[in-house]
């Protein structure tokens, strides 16, 4: 099981963006790699309008 608590997000960094969200890695422990992908909300991500359920769902089958 994951815990992305405070004591995970403490030892991220940011490794990335692109029009899906903005990608983080953990240098604590098993150095595990987080992509936040914002849905549907009116806030602008990295420039652009967010994605859709139906826009994204190709990128959540790719990286499961």
């Amino acid at each position: 099981m994951f815990n992305f608590g405070f004591r995970y997000w403490k030892t991220c960094r940011k490794i990335g963006e692109g029009s899906y969200g903005e990608v983080f890695m953990s240098e604590g422990g098993n150095g595990s790699v987080l992509k936040i992908i914002p849905i549907e909300g009116e806030q602008l991500v990295n420039g652009k309008p967010q994605k859709t359920f139906g826009e994204i769902l190709s990128e959540i089958v790719i990286t499961m």
